[in-house]
């Protein structure tokens, strides 16, 4: 009976965070969705391609919204650079992206109130310029891109329409926030969730106040243990700061939680190595770490200057009421339909993916030819060809590559593993135009 009461209380917990983060996330969500149909990489690529401090500055500027993780954002920096953007913008950008984007920046400001919220992206925008100029002062051997690097790229601004007219730029939209952003994140977000509820239920209320990590130091420094390793997107982490901070940690410690968290993962710091070197790869994790710190700090100085809670007005007032209104349930049940439209997508890719034997492609699964029986079914089949990819890590990746192959003349048919890391193309095509612009989009092809 008490193990029945405790799955009570985490399914209870649960339902209450999502019910609270339903309609911020849900417009957070879809005002990315129209960003990226009105912001494109190209876009961004120009505008921060001198090596600069201006650049420096839009590159930070423009990461600030961007909805992209730890991992989404290597990829994107990396066809950055293939675009000729400087390392130190590059460095910018990695920075200050993760830590937030529309989607989080909306979570934020319901779950933890808009002081938080624009502290968060304020904080995210000068950790980016503040990494992105000691890169420029201390790189000295940093150049104005060349003319080959700049060009790289070229594949890019041939790209097909996939979307003409208004109402294809509205379906763009949607496809972008529900079937690539909502989908990136909702493993990590339902994560996030049960995280949270556990916190909530097995830790008595102001536990941590009572303890060691009451300490600012101690407790900032735990966050920073605890977030640089783990991989978690930075609206997946708010349930999980929430919770801290009901249970006693500071808002400071939640806030070095949400930079470490997100901005960083054992992944992203050995691909960011691999591209950007070393020495950059220091400076980045040191002025994640220094600034999430500093800023950790300051925002418990200023919520105990201003005597408020780190608690939004969403959280107070639903939990004041205890009834969610009707436009928060309705709002709830949409992004619940469609996050179960999402697993089941990715179900069925799971069981499809697992009958992939046959060596001609077809996804029969019936095994291979000379043992299956079914050689007449394939017979006048093409292969594909299968390209194994370095760097492909979430949905955004995925679809980014599958973007890449789009523009290659001669592919008929194009499909993308994100488990097994490869993407298998058909057609009449150039092999090593389509190794380029997969690795112009910023990943590495080890195998063709």
């Amino acid at each position: 009976m008490i193990i029945l009461e405790y799955i009570k209380l985490f399914f209870i917990e649960a339902a209450t965070l999502f019910v609270d983060m339903a309609p911020y996330l849900t417009l957070g969500i879809l005002i990315a969705g129209l960003m990226h149909v009105l912001l494109s990489k190209d876009f961004v690529a120009r505008q921060i391609g001198g090596n600069n401090i201006s650049s420096v500055f839009k590159a930070a500027l423009f990461g600030v919204p961007l909805p992209l993780c730890s991992c989404g954002v290597v990829p994107t920096a990396v066809y950055l650079k293939n675009s000729g953007a400087s390392k130190s913008s590059v460095t910018s950008f990695l920075i200050s992206t993760p830590q937030t984007g529309i989607d989080s920046i909306s979570a934020t400001w319901g779950m933890l109130g808009p002081l938080f919220a624009i502290f968060r992206a304020l904080a995210a925008l000068i950790m980016g310029i503040a990494g992105g100029v000691a890169d420029f002062l201390l790189d000295r051997r940093g150049k104005e891109p060349s003319q080959q690097e700049k060009s790289k790229n070229n594949i890019e601004s041939e790209k097909v329409n996939l979307y003409p007219g208004f109402f294809g730029k509205i379906k763009e939209m949607f496809n972008y926030a529900i079937f690539e952003l909502l989908d990136d994140i909702t493993i990590n977000f339902l994560v996030g969730l049960g995280i949270a509820a556990v916190i909530a239920i097995a830790i008595p209320d102001d536990f941590f106040a009572s303890s060691l990590v009451a300490n600012p130091i101690i407790g900032m420094i735990l966050m920073i243990i605890i977030g640089i390793p783990m991989y978690i997107c930075s609206t997946s982490s708010i349930p999980i700061a929430v919770a801290f901070i009901a249970k006693g940690i500071s808002p400071g410690a939640a806030y070095v939680f949400l930079v470490a968290g997100p901005a960083t993962n054992a992944a992203s710091l050995a691909i960011i190595g691999k591209s950007l070197g070393k020495k950059t790869t220091v400076r980045y994790l040191v002025t994640i770490i220094i600034g999430a710190l500093l800023f950790g700090f300051g925002l418990d100085k200023i919520y105990n200057a201003l005597g408020l809670s780190p608690f939004g007005m969403s959280m107070t007032h639903h939990h004041a009421e205890g009834i969610a209104s009707p436009f928060m349930i309705a709002v709830s049940i949409f992004l619940l339909a469609m996050i179960i439209l999402l697993l089941g997508r990715r179900l069925r890719a799971k069981i499809k993916g697992q009958t992939i034997s046959c060596s001609c492609g077809d996804h029969c699964g019936c095994g291979e030819h000379e043992h299956c029986g079914c050689e007449d079914e394939h017979q006048g089949e093409t292969s594909m060809t299968r390209i194994n990819i370095d760097g492909m890590q979430c949905k955004h990746c995925s679809a980014s590559v599958e973007k890449a192959l789009t523009n290659i003349k001669g592919i008929d048919k194009i499909e993308i593993s994100l488990e097994g890391k490869y993407a298998e193309v058909d057609g009449d095509f150039d092999l090593n135009e389509a190794v380029s612009a997969i690795e112009n989009a910023g990943y590495t092809v080890t195998s063709k």
